[in-house]
């Protein structure tokens, strides 16, 4: 296939398989929006890590998380993490620690308010350096490029705004992985 491959994922997708497949690229559904990203050797995952289920979103089966965690195929070599917001359905600040103390090479990125919920200690001195906390109003955009990783994002309104969840640090994210293939997580 020639030309760029694009993948839309939104939040209140579900997949009915467990992956899809163009040539090098991969998309694997872990649960509610939590979905891994492989195109060739690079790897992203989409807010993977989470605490609550509110009696209606599926949780990531044990044996996934493990595998996650312990980097494990198809989650070896993961490069970066992106977390949409911090709600329980969607971010774990523990297990997320406990993630990028697992693993030194993964980049961080996140609404500023997951990331103030992350409790940092002082040994953790080099995760610090691998956590981009993203901080936007309505207009703004994030940008940054690790490796052959493009990175945008812009605040969107959570679900139930303008009533509900107006203070929601809630992201969209549009990633580029080899100059191949484009993401968009909402």
């Amino acid at each position: 296939m020639n030309g760029p491959k694009y993948f839309l994922l939104l939040a209140s997708m579900c997949f009915a398989a467990s992956s899809v497949a163009d040539d090098e690229m991969h998309a694997h559904y872990l649960a509610n929006a939590g979905v891994l990203i492989a195109n060739g050797e690079t790897k992203i995952v989409f807010d993977p890590l989470f605490d609550k289920d509110y009696g209606i979103y599926e949780r990531v089966p044990p044996d996934i998380e493990a595998a996650l965690m312990s980097g494990e195929p198809p989650f070896d070599g993961l490069d970066a993490v992106f977390v949409s917001h911090h709600h329980g359905d969607h971010f774990s600040p523990q297990r997320m620690l406990g993630l990028l103390r697992a693993h030194p090479d993964i980049q961080l990125f996140a609404p500023e308010q997951a990331i103030d919920a992350l409790p940092f200690a002082d040994s953790d001195g080099g995760i610090e350096r691998r956590v981009h906390a993203i901080a936007l109003d309505f207009e703004g955009r994030f940008a940054a490029t690790l490796g052959t990783i493009e990175v945008n994002a812009v605040r969107i309104p959570h679900s139930g705004w303008p009533k509900r969840h107006t203070e929601v640090e809630n992201l969209a994210f549009h990633v580029t992985l080899d100059q191949q293939a484009t993401v968009l997580h909402m």
